[in-house]
């Protein structure tokens, strides 16, 4: 239950609420941002050189029915019909980078749509209890899944550097996105763009530099 002012929280387990109020919204909005990455590549993909068709192409891409799975689906098919067409000239060393990052992304972003999925659609007690016990460090959110060996409790997070290690990865996955949309955009190579770093790609520049 709720906690009410006969049964309030300590001075310090109200800090850990607010931290991890704090830190789902902060997840939340990275997460939303990285969305929007992918959209507005898509977008702009499809609107490069369009003149008058831009408000028709925002109405299929921001409807309810482009969930996040299909938005990237469709940025990955742009990417795979770009180095057969328009990106065609590139060295085969940055094709290869190119299917390289897009191998990585593959795995890396339905991970953090399966992630999203567990935390925002579970159930949150942030702030629930008797009111004495020291809150847990674990953040308090209640997720099942049913499998065919039944009912089974999602993956818990351990605490809330966890979920800030979430909000970073969506972060990476975001700059990650409009440096891709850059190379679509004929604006520069991916070497220019990217360095594979402890097994992973990551952005090296921006859009300017």
């Amino acid at each position: 239950m709720p906690q009410d002012d006969a049964n309030s929280p300590s001075p310090a387990a109200d800090s850990v609420h607010t931290k991890q109020f704090e830190t789902l919204g902060r997840y939340v909005q990275d997460f939303e941002f990285m969305i929007h990455a992918v959209r507005s590549g898509c977008i702009g993909t499809v609107a490069n050189g369009s003149k008058g068709k831009f408000e028709y192409i925002q109405i299929a891409f921001n409807h309810s029915a482009m969930s996040a799975n299909t938005l990237y689906e469709i940025y990955r098919a742009y990417i795979a019909t770009a180095l057969r067409g328009h990106l065609s000239h590139l060295p085969e060393k940055d094709k290869d980078a190119l299917r390289s990052i897009m191998k990585d992304i593959s795995k890396d972003f339905p991970k953090a749509v399966k992630n999203r999925n567990n935390l925002l659609h579970g159930t949150w007690y942030i702030g629930y209890g008797d009111g004495v016990s020291e809150p847990s460090p674990e953040v308090p959110v209640l997720k099942f899944k049913v499998t065919k060996d039944g009912i089974q409790s999602a993956p818990k997070l351990s605490d809330i550097e966890a979920l800030r290690a979430l909000s970073s990865e969506c972060r990476r996955l975001t700059q990650i996105f409009f440096l891709l949309t850059a190379v679509l955009g004929n604006l520069g190579p991916p070497t220019k763009f990217f360095k594979h770093e402890e097994g992973r790609w990551v952005a090296k520049g921006s859009i300017d530099g």
